[in-house]
């Protein structure tokens, strides 16, 4: 559960704190802060010549493969359906995953219509960003 607090509402800068609690305490606190969108700078690497996401399973999908391998408590969590769906191009198996380049292409998408709030956008595609970024460090890092 996240409990979500209106810190401040200013003229451009607003902020939120959120705390996340499980099983009735408190795992985590975050304060963010958020600016109306003035543009900037722009940085980008080109599209990549990679197939589509046509063809290609997504992640809860690739978990049914390899559930056996996932803790009983577990299981239901990655074999399911998830509110972002991620399609990789190389699927890598979490449970022994090689040691390779820090790159990783995934195609994502929202499993259901969002509303249209570019706040909401942001939000969610910065935690997607840590999410699959956190993936990926675990291939440099896996021992041989």
């Amino acid at each position: 559960m996240y409990d979500v607090e209106n810190v401040r509402d200013g003229g451009s800068i607003s902020t939120r704190r959120v705390t996340a609690i499980q099983h009735g305490k408190k795992i985590f606190h975050l304060t963010a802060s958020f600016d109306s969108f003035v543009g900037g700078f722009e940085h980008y690497v080109s599209m990549p010549d990679v197939p589509g996401p046509e063809g290609l399973l997504a992640e809860h999908e690739h978990a049914l493969n390899f559930a056996d391998r996932i803790p009983k408590q577990l299981r239901s969590r990655f074999t399911s359906e998830q509110p972002i769906e991620a399609r990789h191009v190389n699927f890598v198996d979490p449970c022994t995953p090689p040691k390779t380049e820090p790159v990783r292409h995934i195609w994502l998408r929202a499993s259901d219509e969002l509303p249209k709030d570019p706040n909401l956008h942001r939000c969610l595609l910065a935690f997607v960003r840590l999410h699959t970024h956190t993936h990926t460090l675990t291939h440099t890092n896996t021992k041989t």
